[in-house]
């Protein structure tokens, strides 16, 4: 049975001055949402026009951090709304004057601790169109560039949120992809065949890679 809420974003017309507020630079938009709270853990969502709603995922931890994506139809990000706990939302790219988004809320997916050990190994993701990256996470959470020419490189850390990781990225040679971005990996059970998702951005620019084990 589906549970419907109307949920408002109101988008403030100002913006973070760069490397303030949560880290994220100045094309950002501080969101004040007058949120009807989903409550912890993962959903499938849909957002804005019945007849021809947007799919995403929500994500919610128990310390007031949340992660709200919305999705073209090839499963692209197309718009994030991020708050860190006791920080405000954040909207990426900004939004402009006063936007609402009502949400359809889906059932919950499986929502759990992710254990970084589990993985360890070897992967390829397409970054661009005929560009793609490989890169290998090491047990220390490290992410260590193969011999492709996109070389992405990070850090992968604890996080709060359900099915998460905390990510840094930094990319070079990788298409559009921001240079430095700060974001989520995210494995979710139905992202199969991909093992997970890297959702990144850097204030103003969203990175979405899905990634793949490679082949030995």
């Amino acid at each position: 049975m589906k549970l419907v809420r109307g949920i408002t974003l109101f988008a403030a017309a100002a913006a973070l001055s760069a490397c303030g507020g949560n880290g994220y630079k100045k094309d950002s938009t501080v969101v004040d949402p007058a949120f009807d709270e989903i409550g912890s853990g993962a959903f499938i969502v849909s957002a804005g026009d019945a007849e021809a709603p947007s799919v995403g995922k929500y994500y919610a931890a128990d310390d007031g951090a949340a992660l709200l994506v919305l999705q073209d139809a090839s499963e692209s990000a197309t718009q994030l709304f991020r708050r860190i706990s006791g920080g405000d939302w954040i909207a990426v790219p900004a939004m402009g004057g006063e936007s609402a988004v009502p949400l359809l809320i889906g059932s919950p997916v499986p929502a759990e601790s992710l254990d970084m050990a589990s993985l360890i190994g070897s992967y390829v993701t397409q970054v661009g169109t005929d560009l793609v990256a490989t890169f290998s996470i090491e047990p220390d959470g490290h992410l260590r560039a193969g011999k492709s020419a996109c070389q992405l490189t990070g850090q992968l850390e604890s996080g709060s949120l359900p099915n998460t990781l905390a990510i840094t990225l930094s990319a070079q040679d990788c298409a559009d992809m921001p240079s430095s971005s700060t974001g989520v990996l995210i494995a979710d059970q139905d992202y199969d065949p991909a093992v997970f998702r890297m959702l990144s951005d850097d204030g103003q620019v969203i990175a979405d890679l899905w990634v793949y084990a490679e082949a030995p």
